[in-house]
């Protein structure tokens, strides 16, 4: 293992090892396809018909690389394993985008999305235009003066709910 000044010895010192290590972890994740006996299923050549039995998720392929999801991440930013992690990163993205459309894996494919890939929140931005009024410090007449004001231009919208509800 080579030495790295800057913190731990790296694991991976070629994309060759790293993308090994990477299609082992999604050979991993498959096993025969079962009949209704429980017995494997073959093709036509006589081979055996493998099928997804394990998710691929970003934590399973850091387990399977023996380091920890942001190590992993970390890896993807180096310039030498950029591509070899983000092919990785997209078919687990795929694999979980997919999730979606599973009742049964729709919270945890939300939760993966959002937190291990860019450009998937469940964040709303609601920008708000309006007038801010210091009111703290008005005597009664000024705040009377603001609250016909704010009546004045609550009529001016077309929804009726009031904006200022002011209680004795």
């Amino acid at each position: 293992m080579k030495y790295n000044p800057t913190g731990r010895p790296v694991k991976f010192e070629t994309t060759e090892q790293l993308e090994t290590a990477i299609t082992e972890y999604f050979k991993s994740c498959n096993g025969p396809l079962l009949n209704k006996k429980g017995e494997p299923c073959y093709d036509d050549n006589n081979v055996m018909i493998l099928t997804q039995v394990k998710p691929y998720t970003m934590s399973g392929l850091a387990r399977a690389l023996d380091m920890a999801r942001l190590t992993l991440i970390s890896y993807g930013k180096k310039e030498k394993f950029y591509k070899t992690v983000l092919n990785a990163r997209r078919l687990v993205e795929e694999y979980t985008e997919s999730q979606l459309f599973d009742r049964n894996g729709v919270q945890g494919a939300k939760f993966s999305l959002t937190n291990n890939f860019e450009g998937w929140n469940d964040k709303q931005v609601v920008e708000h235009t309006g007038v801010t009024t210091q009111l703290i410090g008005l005597s009664d007449e000024e705040l009377e003066s603001k609250y016909k004001q704010l009546q004045r231009a609550k009529d001016c919208f077309v929804d009726s709910s009031p904006i200022v509800d002011i209680k004795e």
